[in-house]
């Protein structure tokens, strides 16, 4: 593209990171401008007609020009903003170490023994020396827990248990936005599938699937094809029935492994191809579902209580929240045609947990 072509100079990226730099502190339509001399001044360009060939370049792409001076677009900022988290950092890599430097619960979810974590190439791996982890893939070390993408500049001045929870937490965010539909990097809309193993083999990594879990997500953006694939109920854990089925973790990194220790089931709803996934978080009394569409709600409890979409129980059989804002009531939580036999249906089209 045209646009992407007019990058390939340092003066250029020069002007849109003196740009950012020194309009950062402002945003929106008032943002700041810089006056010509005052840009020129700081690329650090003294040949008047050499900067104002490369600064026409990068307008009506990256730059505008206003009556106070040049400002960036937003594609402008994004760019200057991947330069800097990127490319304007020492490179931070390094080779596995332990997580052992604070009281963050940084065990192997499968055997309980500590992990190490390490960083190349924009990933942070974290990895049991004392088993096979939890995925296998030809570009991963063996005994691999997660591998995920994260830019240079978060890796400093983090311990290693600190980076362990800032690059789970960040993965949790993106996979409870992607979840509802949209991408955290673009905005775009995003497509959500329920993932099966047919053949799961539960005695360590199956080969089929090359993960421990028979169930997963997989997020993609239809826009830029930003992807995440994550255990199904850490992809709601902003929903207060999955929250509440924890016993105590209180960082990203804790949350995930919990979830993947969590007992589930995909169960096929009809010969459509349909499944809802059945979920029993341990230590606790709940089982939850999940469809297609990554809503939650509860099992119907022993007692015959109903429950809401947002977990609050009634007494009078299933009472849901429909579309409109009112209330229906259900006497049968399994009716519908699209229902499991027996089992909860889920929220009504438009409201989920």
């Amino acid at each position: 593209m045209a646009a992407f072509a007019c990058l390939g100079n340092e003066t250029r990226l020069s002007i849109l990171e003196a740009l950012y730099e020194t309009t950062r502190s402002y945003d929106g339509p008032g943002r700041r401008a810089v006056p010509y001399s005052d840009l020129q001044t700081a690329v650090g360009i003294d040949d008047s007609g050499q900067f104002n060939y490369h600064l026409t370049r990068l307008r009506n792409h990256f730059v505008s020009k206003t009556d106070g001076g040049y400002v960036l677009d937003q594609t402008g900022k994004t760019v200057a903003q991947i330069l800097l988290r990127s490319f304007g950092v020492e490179d931070p890599a390094f080779d596995a170490t332990p997580v052992d430097d604070a009281p963050v619960d940084t065990d192997c979810p499968r055997c309980g023994e500590s992990l190490a974590v390490s960083y190349a190439d924009e990933h942070v791996v974290t990895r049991c020396q004392h088993c096979p982890g939890v995925v296998d893939a030809a570009a991963l070390p063996d005994g691999t827990v997660s591998a995920l993408v994260f830019p240079p500049a978060g890796v400093h001045d983090r311990s290693r248990s600190e980076l362990v929870a800032a690059v789970h937490r960040r993965y949790e965010f993106h996979c409870v936005s992607m979840a509802q539909g949209l991408c955290p990097t673009c905005g775009g809309e995003v497509a959500r599938e329920l993932v099966s193993c047919s053949d799961h083999d539960t005695d360590g990594i199956c080969e089929a699937c090359g993960t421990t879990l028979p169930v997963t997500v997989s997020l993609c953006c239809r826009v830029c094809g930003h992807q995440r694939l994550a255990p199904v109920p850490f992809t709601r854990t902003d929903s207060p029935l999955v929250a509440a089925a924890f016993t105590d973790p209180d960082n990203g990194w804790e949350r995930f492994a919990a979830t993947l220790g969590w007992p589930v089931e995909s169960v096929p709803v009809d010969d459509g191809g349909e499944c809802r996934v059945r979920v029993e978080p341990p230590e606790t009394d709940a089982v939850l579902w999940f469809d297609e569409q990554l809503r939650v709600w509860p099992e119907e409890s022993s007692d015959g209580r109903g429950y809401s979409p947002d977990g609050r129980g009634t007494s009078a059989g299933r009472r849901e929240n429909s579309p409109d804002g009112h209330s229906s009531s259900t006497d049968d939580p399994a009716d519908g045609d699209d229902s499991v036999p027996g089992r909860p249906s889920p929220p009504p089209d438009g409201d989920s947990s």
